[in-house]
């Protein structure tokens, strides 16, 4: 078995593992919930790194809220860092892509 299509192996079960993981380590994570909940909670939740505090309402926030009551306006942080769980679920789908290409590129059809 040739070195790329072994890192192309690890690379896939890294990603699967990683993905599986993921879902037990969403906040609000049910097993009652189906797959497709879990993932619209990955697309909306974030992993906070540094927790920040909460910025005044601005004059233009407030006077948004009266134009625009039925938006929801989510609070602005100083200081706060945070990373998106959709960026690290991106990266993981890359990771298993990049995995299944190497594996692909790697046989011997493909290359002689």
């Amino acid at each position: 078995m040739s070195t790329r299509k072994k890192i192309g192996m690890i690379l896939v079960l890294v990603g699967l593992f990683w993905f599986l993981i993921s879902f037990v380590l969403i906040p609000g994570y049910s097993p009652a919930l189906g797959f497709i909940a879990h993932l619209n909670n990955m697309t909306t939740t974030e992993i906070v790194l540094k927790e920040g505090q909460v910025k005044e309402e601005s004059i233009l926030d407030m006077f948004m809220k009266r134009v625009e009551p039925l938006k929801n306006f989510s609070p602005q942080y100083e200081g706060r860092i945070a990373i998106p769980y959709k960026y690290l679920f991106i990266l993981n789908i890359a990771i298993i892509f990049t995995g299944l290409g190497m594996l692909l590129l790697s046989s011997k059809r493909l290359q002689g």
